[in-house]
């Protein structure tokens, strides 16, 4: 087993200690890094012959974990110890969110859960595509900007409220054109603020995105 933690929101003696504490101890911890958020350290993980990755962080590095485990095409399960500021996935498969022990003996000896995944195909003006897997909610328009004018610092101080203020540094309103196909049915040309797509609907505050 590897934990892959983001030492941003915790240390490496902490999670050790908590780890622990719950009754596991001889596990591999590798940090994952500003960079590439995770993938580079699941990477090395899996390298390393883990079969079982536990990502002990936010909704970005469960998503760096899950990008990494499908480019690699390694057969392992994956863990959530939720320590970030959204935690989507690990709310909505109802964890323990506000115990961390309890979190860590589900992720570590847990009954193995299949869930259904996302994928964005992009496309950049070379022509090259990126697949960017995903377990919580995709957006383009409003919901980008939003994300990309976050500030870190406050994040980490106040948590998923710091999005408000992202929201507020998005404004004004911008309406845009998409172009959106669902299964097989007729292509419709829409204006709206933002596209979502989601894998999961519940968000923090218990806000239901998606109540379907």
């Amino acid at each position: 087993m590897a934990v892959i933690f983001h030492p941003s929101k915790i240390t490496r003696a902490k999670i050790e200690a908590a780890f622990t504490k719950a009754g596991f101890t001889n596990l591999s911890y590798f940090p994952s890094d500003h960079k590439t958020g995770g993938l580079k350290a699941t990477k090395e993980a899996i390298k390393a012959g883990a079969t079982h990755i536990i990502a002990a962080g936010g909704d970005g590095t469960v998503r760096a974990c899950v990008q990494a485990v499908f480019e690699e095409e390694a057969p392992v399960t994956l863990g959530l110890v939720p320590i970030g500021t959204g935690n989507i996935l690990a709310r909505n498969l109802k964890l323990p969110i506000t115990n961390l022990d309890k979190c860590i003996r589900r992720a570590v000896i847990g009954d193995v859960y299949e869930i259904d995944l996302g994928v964005a195909k992009a496309i950049n003006k070379h022509g090259e595509l990126t697949k960017f897997y995903f377990t919580g909610i995709a957006g383009i328009g409003m919901d980008a900007r939003i994300m990309q004018r976050t500030q870190p610092e406050l994040k980490r101080r106040v948590g998923w409220i710091a999005y408000i203020e992202g929201g507020f540094r998005s404004l004004p309103l911008k309406f845009e054109k998409f172009e959106v196909l669902v299964d097989d049915l007729t292509p419709k040309s829409l204006k709206s603020y933002s596209i979502l797509i989601g894998n999961a609907g519940w968000l923090p505050g218990q806000i239901s995105m998606m109540p379907d």
